[in-house]
């Protein structure tokens, strides 16, 4: 994918969306000139997503920091390079920025550092801060901004092992605040690494039988209880 070999690799997962797109994948792009790091960049392209449309937002916005930002020629190299594989971009970044969803469990399970973003329309995320409500098992707590975690990794371990930044947080400055100290060897790296093994720990708490295994003897499980006729588990129960 024409990469260069001797810079680190930082992967842009912007959703499957074209709305993700539009919101989330801008912020990126504009993180990227806004505070330009010694990397580049690598874009995975969900099935739900034409290549195009990734490649237009990258073309409209570097055009407008050449233009508008940077004049006279002095805008940042900034290269991003379309993938078709959002798991081997992840696998081999150094760190990541990812929009909020199922993306976050692969970087987890990959074991890549990275910080969570996303953005809505402004209606959207009021109703869902009044609306939603968390069940007693997971244990999320308000950040200093009056938000609930939303992150899959921060959910399943009931603590912010990743940072999020939603909304208004979602901003250039913050998101290469909170990506800079995943791209060193320090503490904040090797803390974020040893936590999302925890992550994996949780979500395959018995590796050796293997995913398929625990699910069947889980079934077998539901089907010994009492009040549950031979061959049938209330929906509720699954």
């Amino acid at each position: 994918y024409n990469l260069g070999p001797s810079k680190p690799w930082i992967a842009l997962v912007p959703g499957s969306r074209l709305k993700e797109i539009r919101k989330n994948f801008v912020g990126m792009i504009d993180m990227a000139y806004r505070f330009p790091l010694d990397c580049e960049y690598v874009v995975p392209i969900a099935s739900t997503i034409d290549p195009q449309q990734l490649q237009d937002a990258i073309d409209g916005s570097a055009q407008m920091w050449k233009e508008e930002v940077y004049p006279r020629g002095a805008a940042p190299d900034v290269r991003f390079h379309l993938v078709p594989d959002a798991r081997e971009a992840l696998h081999h970044a150094r760190a990541s920025v990812v929009a909020s969803g199922t993306a976050t469990v692969q970087a987890a399970v990959i074991g890549n550092p990275f910080v969570v973003v996303y953005k809505v329309s402004p209606l959207t995320f009021a109703a869902a801060k009044r609306l939603i409500r968390y069940p007693v098992e997971i244990p999320a707590q308000h950040d200093a901004h009056g938000n609930l975690p939303i992150a899959m990794v921060n959910l399943i371990t009931g603590r912010r092992i990743v940072p999020e930044l939603i909304q208004e947080q979602f901003t250039a400055a913050n998101v290469a605040a909170a990506l800079r100290p995943l791209l060193d060897d320090g503490p904040e790296r090797a803390g974020m690494i040893a936590d999302l093994a925890a992550v994996r720990s949780l979500l395959v708490p018995d590796a050796a039988r293997g995913p398929i295994q625990q699910v069947a003897d889980a079934a077998e499980v539901l089907l010994r209880q009492p009040g549950i006729p031979s061959g049938r588990i209330p929906a509720s129960r699954v």
